[in-house]
């Protein structure tokens, strides 16, 4: 049997190639007597005319492959084809680096971490490239709310050679630096 003229009729009937067209093989007889597309739309009501699904590439690989991308594995040197500011440019990195800091900011200003006037310096700070993440914002945030009468003075020079790194050291007259810790020794 020729079903030629039905598969060219169905395909034409559906809007799909020919070779989607599928005929079940126990109406092949039904079709066979089936010559205008009123027909052909009976059989495919009654499910003897039925579309095959489209061939096609299957994604499942590639979605494993992401999988494993997000975890960070598959992104070594070998993986690799463009240069660093290729595949990630120099305005993305800043857009995301100054965003979570921005983010990172008015999340301390709602917690009353910071107040207004320290919030508008630091995101000034932000702006100006001197923060590199949130790590380096939160010790700038921690450094504003010691007074300063806390914070650990310059270093003084007593020779060229010499110099005092803490607060807690005393010059004796006879030139020799002694820390409390060593005078509380003796």
């Amino acid at each position: 049997m020729n079903l030629r003229q039905q598969h060219e009729l169905t395909a034409r009937y559906l809007n799909v190639g020919k070779d989607r067209v599928w005929f079940n093989p126990e109406q092949i007889e039904d079709i066979n007597k089936a010559i205008t597309r009123l027909d052909i739309a009976n059989l495919v009501k009654d499910g003897a005319i039925k579309i095959k699904p489209k061939k096609c590439v299957s994604r499942f690989k590639i979605r494993i492959r992401n999988e494993q991308k997000k975890k960070g594995r598959q992104k070594g040197q070998g993986k690799r084809k463009g240069t660093s500011k290729s595949r990630l440019g120099d305005k993305q990195k800043w857009m995301i680096k100054i965003r979570s800091l921005r983010s990172e900011l008015s999340i301390l200003k709602e917690k009353n971490i910071i107040t207004g006037k320290q919030y508008t310096k630091l995101y000034r700070l932000a702006k100006g490239n001197v923060l590199r993440n949130k790590n380096h914002l939160r010790l700038y945030a921690k450094k504003m709310q010691i007074p300063e009468d806390v914070v650990i003075k310059k270093t003084t020079p007593i020779n060229k050679t010499e110099t005092i790194k803490s607060a807690d050291t005393t010059i004796p007259q006879d030139g020799k630096v002694e820390t409390e810790k060593q005078t509380s020794i003796r």
